[in-house]
């Protein structure tokens, strides 16, 4: 319940300096309360705009339904989804910032509000400039490091030849294909199954490398980590930025000395 009360205050700081934390909190806050401010004055301006011209008020209108429908949609829907979090709804933006854009153009129709409504334009774009630049210089605050996740597993790959990668997901994730030297060893854990392990060298897969990116959406039960665990052991974790816990399972020795009459299956999980 506490977060769904922190829903919209984040909400308001991700768009402000967007995914990184910036280590001084008054710069911060400060930077937050200015361009709130600055968004709620240019919206509440495009609201007047919107009834005053009903030409251009549908347009108006059909940008707030999808933005503001789509934020209470997601913030109700986190007292079920612990996932609805301000970072999922970065859709939105497009939409909003027309709307704020709107509201400044309809400020700048009067003459004596116009020096409030450059000023505003211009804390906003300082704020984003600023935020956006520390991001880029900043290699602290990147996010998901797919290129060194994948090359640790890569690596692992590499220095066992019976392993594969497994998601949580249904599929392997498009970076897999991108970074991987080996992208035909990543498989979706959840539809991913060995009818016959025993493979062409009479050996099951030694090791099951699990990435689990988003596993609070798509396998919350740990569904994939449970069935491994009846024939693996966890070996080793490694945390990547963004990416999450790359997890090691290594095959029970009592399975790896019986592999040539024993018949392993990972079989596919529903995530319902």
């Amino acid at each position: 319940m506490r977060d769904f009360f922190k829903f919209l205050p984040l909400l308001a700081a991700k768009w402000t300096v967007g995914m990184i934390s910036p280590t001084n909190r008054y710069i911060y806050m400060l930077a937050v309360g200015l361009f709130s401010a600055a968004a709620a004055m240019a919206t509440l301006f495009c609201i007047k705009a919107m009834y005053k011209n009903k030409t251009e008020g549908l347009a108006f209108r059909v940008l707030a339904y999808y933005g503001v429908l789509s934020i209470f949609i997601a913030w109700a829907g986190g007292l079920w989804l612990p996932a609805a979090t301000p970072t999922r709804i970065q859709f939105v933006l497009p939409a909003i910032y027309l709307l704020v854009a709107a509201g400044f153009m309809h400020m700048l129709t009067y003459k004596h509000i116009k020096p409030i409504a450059w000023a505003g334009m211009s804390v906003l774009c300082i704020i984003q400039l600023f935020f956006s630049i520390d991001y880029l210089v900043t290699k602290a605050h990147h996010r998901e490091n797919w290129r060194d996740a994948i090359a640790y597993s890569d690596e692992l790959l590499k220095n066992n030849a019976s392993s594969v990668v497994l998601t949580v997901f249904n599929n392997k994730w498009a970076p897999m294909d991108w970074y991987s030297a080996y992208p035909e060893k990543y498989h979706g854990g959840s539809t991913y199954s060995l009818e016959d392990p025993v493979q062409k060298n009479g050996n099951a897969h030694t090791f099951i490398i699990v990435y689990t990116y988003l596993y609070e959406i798509f396998d919350p039960q740990l569904t994939l980590e449970n069935q491994l665990s009846k024939d693996y052991n966890l070996e080793l974790e490694k945390n990547f930025k963004g990416v999450g816990i790359i997890k090691l399972y290594k095959l029970n020795e009592s399975r790896t000395s019986n592999s040539s009459n024993h018949t392993y299956r990972v079989v596919p999980f529903d995530r319902n």
